[in-house]
């Protein structure tokens, strides 16, 4: 049996460099495929010629105002994916499990006392009201 010499280690150190900056290329690109589509669709369809005028400033004022509504949308959409890969990043550091969800701590179990205890005994019904109770 022979051993690696230091040119194969050195060259597969380089090789997945490589592939981590390929995969965070595609990932950007994905990412900025899906925030395109944010903007362009809902529940009146804009072409990508639409976006790009309203980005220069050439649009009609009827799609400037549709695409511009729905910048929160992608901005939130964008934050809550966000938000989720970092605690679940948090969480698989944690715990130190690649598979770890939120049922490992007793997150979900937890959620599910306060709001079975806030309708219980508060009286919470409703979506809002539940969601609140959920959270701490």
């Amino acid at each position: 049996m022979t051993r690696a010499g230091p040119e194969r280690r050195a060259r597969s150190g380089r090789t997945s460099t490589s592939r981590r900056v390929y995969a965070l290329l595609i990932g950007v690109a994905v990412l900025a495929c899906a925030l395109l589509a944010s903007v362009m669709f809902g529940s009146r369809t804009t072409s990508f010629g639409d976006v790009l005028g309203v980005l220069s400033g050439t649009a009609d004022p009827y799609v400037t105002t549709v695409v511009e509504s729905r910048y929160p949308r992608t901005a939130l959409g964008l934050l809550a994916g966000l938000c989720l890969a970092v605690a679940g990043t948090l969480t698989q550091g944690v715990t130190r499990n690649p598979l770890a969800d939120p049922g490992l701590l007793g997150i979900n179990a937890g959620a599910a006392a306060s709001v079975v205890a806030a309708t219980a005994f508060l009286g919470a019904s409703g979506a809002i009201d539940t969601m609140w109770w959920a959270l701490p």
